[in-house]
């Protein structure tokens, strides 16, 4: 599309579906030059969704398309009342007249017969996009109408909402009276209310628990109705007296049953006093001392099992189980230690809260004590992991079927509260013979080995090895050092520009992370990336990584260089936490950076762990005014359904699809596609990786709007991108075509 095209106002929008590459630019061109926005669609299945995004003002659909023919895409266009009212213009050979009768029969207003006469098409196309323009107008004039009516009525219900809302205020003064009353009648302490007299004003239900006298016995009785004969002469007078002068007593009293039995209470007197200070009421809380052992027992079990789950906490699981071993002495078996953690527990939580993650853990309890066999202890360990603590003979026979059965039985779905959770388990196994075993070494190694399965994977076990030491320890190095270089400043941002494949000019740079060692040098992202998401470290580096993006554009406008939009890159876990947007804003605004050169990446998969979350987090950054690109698109979890109700600018192309085109036909058309599909969504593509050549031209005379990759620039220091930005460096693609 040229600029000239761009700049002048549109006589229409027409989609042509058209999947003959040939064809379908001829129509573009032909349609863009007499001044119509021309979108595209090789395909019926694209068609389809392309017109679900926006309305065009015509189709024009070619008849003979493979997987899905023109007839099939008109039948679905006019059952749907959404787009029913869109006309279609048929394309057809010249051979395929009765075709055409056949598709005007399903709706369409025309059609065109190839091989194509431009002014036949232009006033084809005229006549049904100013009738399509006419009739949405005469619709619009109607909506509006509509409106003015709608704002009466909305004027209407405003007022009666201001009545609503005063008759609302005094049923929650009424509310709240209620529930005060109701927290009072609910209470589990007895609760008595007294005058400044001493005598009972309103008494709980709980009080006639514990007392026997109903709160009509007791109304308007004095407070020596519970007066027993353990209680000194005047214990009551003195009771009272300190109450008025100090406003409160508490103690251990015994009081009186209706039916004469003795029993000891707590019991806590508070005076309620007016504004002058004189005494309105005492209210008088009492609590079985009974009922307080209870809770002294509760608080007992408490310090020797994990409250969440009631399983044995570590301490005592541990004491009861070398309490065990000391009655084996001499005993030949082997002592085995299990380390069992949940696969991916922490998106349970993130997404369905941690309430829902609480459930996850007791039923998991549950299902890890029914597997055990009889003499094994297991206690939680801590957040999803558990640790479990058997003998065994020689070989571990039975300890590998409780590994099988736990595996299994861990590997399933459950509904709870907030939805259904999948869950999955792994497990790290050390043991040693009997006579030689220190728990706290096998615990150790045993989590070594849980370490190690879930860094390999999910779902699986692992026998304690010495060479997972040197892995865990390398992972620990990688975690240590590079909490070092975060502090120390050890990390640098590295640009690679992205490429108009329009101008040839810089049009922006994304930002790559780079790790330089003092000692060791530079560290592959794809090494220190995964231990960072692991250890939660990601989240620092993506606050680092802003923070010297803005510092640098700020850098570049004080030297008087032209700022690049900047690209940089977040990680689900960053993108999904609350307040993300007010992490940008308050970022960029520190520095006064134009939030227009800011681009947030996400990945497909990122976007995707909570749909609501993700649009409203969206919706936000847009309002920013800073842009959203989809990282690596086509990789995993590509869904027009979620594309289309995402708020984002940018798509860009994975690079193994731009590596596969060399010799793979159908790399190209789902390249091809892409560019397609950001099109017609109003979307700019980028592809990544471009090395070679071939790639780049293919790109640019398909429609590709920008590029990134070694063929024009790897990384470069941000030194080096400025004396690129200040000599002008673009790309000339006369002489590319030339060549």
């Amino acid at each position: 599309m040229t600029l000239a095209a761009n700049s002048a106002p549109s006589r229409g929008e027409v989609l042509v579906v058209e999947d003959t590459p040939s064809s379908l630019k001829l129509l573009s061109d032909l349609l863009t030059g007499a001044g119509y926005t021309v979108r595209q669609a090789p395909n019926g299945e694209l068609a389809l969704w392309t017109v679900e995004t926006a309305l065009p003002d015509l189709i024009l659909l070619d008849i003979n398309m493979p997987e899905m023919d023109g007839f099939e895409v008109c039948r679905r266009l006019k059952a749907r009342p959404e787009t029913a009212s869109v006309p279609v213009m048929f394309l057809s050979a010249q051979s395929d007249i009765e075709d055409v009768l056949s598709g005007l029969a399903l709706g369409a207003v025309d059609y065109v017969v190839k091989p194509y006469v431009a002014e036949e098409v232009l006033a084809r196309v005229h006549t049904h996009v100013s009738l399509a323009q006419v009739t949405r107008a005469l619709q619009q004039e109607r909506e509006t109408l509509e409106q003015r009516v709608g704002q009466r009525t909305t004027e209407l219900q405003e007022m009666m909402d201001s009545l609503r809302q005063e008759i609302h205020v005094r049923q929650t003064a009424e509310a709240q009276l209620k529930l005060a009353g109701t927290v009072f009648e609910a209470s589990f302490d007895a609760i008595l209310v007294m005058g400044p007299d001493r005598c009972i004003q309103l008494s709980n239900p709980a009080f006639a628990r514990l007392t026997g006298y109903e709160p009509a016995e007791a109304q308007g009785q004095l407070l020596t109705l519970l007066e027993s004969n353990k209680s000194s002469h005047g214990f009551f007078d003195e009771l009272w007296e300190t109450v008025t002068s100090s406003g409160y007593w508490t103690g251990e009293i015994w009081l009186r049953h209706k039916d004469h039995n003795v029993f000891p209470a707590l019991c806590t007197l508070t005076a309620a006093r007016d504004a002058s200070g004189a005494i309105t009421h005492v209210i008088a809380l009492l609590l079985s001392v009974a009922e307080r052992r209870d809770t002294e027992t509760l608080v007992n079990f408490l310090s020797h099992h994990d409250p969440l789950t009631g399983m044995p906490n570590r301490m005592t699981a541990i004491a009861n189980f070398e309490r065990h071993l000391a009655d084996l002495v001499g005993d030949e078996n082997e002592v085995a230690v299990l380390y069992l953690g949940l696969d991916r527990f922490k998106q349970i939580s993130d997404l369905m809260g941690h309430a829902a993650g609480d459930r996850v853990l007791q039923v998991v309890s549950g299902m890890i004590s029914e597997c055990l066999f009889a003499g094994d202890i297991a206690y939680r360990q801590g957040g999803d992991e558990f640790v479990i603590l058997r003998t065994d003979s020689p070989g571990l026979p039975r300890t590998q079927e409780l590994v099988h059965k736990l595996i299994a039985e861990l590997h399933t779905e459950f509904d709870i509260d907030e939805g259904r959770a999948s869950i999955s388990a792994s497990i790290g196994i050390a043991s040693a013979p009997h006579a030689e075993a220190t728990l706290v070494d096998l615990v150790r190694n045993a989590g070594t080995a849980l370490s190690w399965v879930q860094k390999e994977g999910s779902n699986g076990f692992a026998f304690f090895a010495r060479d997972m030491d040197s892995a865990v320890r390398k992972h620990y190095e990688i975690e240590v050092g590079l909490r070092e270089a975060l502090a120390k400043n050890h990390l640098q941002l590295y640009y690679q520009p992205q490429i108009d494949l329009n101008s040839g000019e810089m049009a922006g740079v994304e930002a790559l992370l780079r790790w330089k060692d003092p000692e060791r040098g530079f560290i592959s992202p794809g090494v220190f990336i995964p231990v960072a998401e692991q250890t939660g470290q990601i989240l620092a580096i993506g606050e680092w990584v802003l923070e010297d993006v803005c510092q640098q554009i700020k850098r570049w406008r004080e030297q008087g260089v032209h700022c690049p939009k900047v690209a940089v890159n977040f990680s689900s876990r960053q993108f999904q936490q609350f307040g993300f947007s007010d992490f940008i804003a308050r970022t960029i605004g520190k520095h006064g950076v134009d939030p227009a050169l800011i681009e947030v990446e996400i990945t497909e998969g990122a976007m995707v762990q909570d749909v609501e979350q993700t649009i409203e987090t969206l919706d936000q950054l847009k309002l920013l005014g800073v842009k959203v690109s989809v990282d690596d698109f086509g990789t995993g979890y590509s869904s027009l359904s979620y594309l289309k109700n995402f708020p984002v600018d940018v798509l860009k192309i994975d690079q193994s699809f731009i590596r596969d085109m060399r010799g793979d036909t159908a790399a190209k058309a789902i390249v091809l596609s892409i560019i397609s599909l950001a099109h017609n969504l109003g979307l700019k593509v980028i592809a990544e990786g471009v090395e070679e050549r071939d790639e780049l031209l293919f790109l640019h005379e398909h429609g590709c709007d920008e590029m990134q990759g070694y063929y024009f620039s790897k990384p470069i220091p941000p030194e080096t991108l400025r004396e690129l930005i200040v000599r002008g460096t673009r790309l000339n693609f006369q002489e590319l075509l030339r060549a």
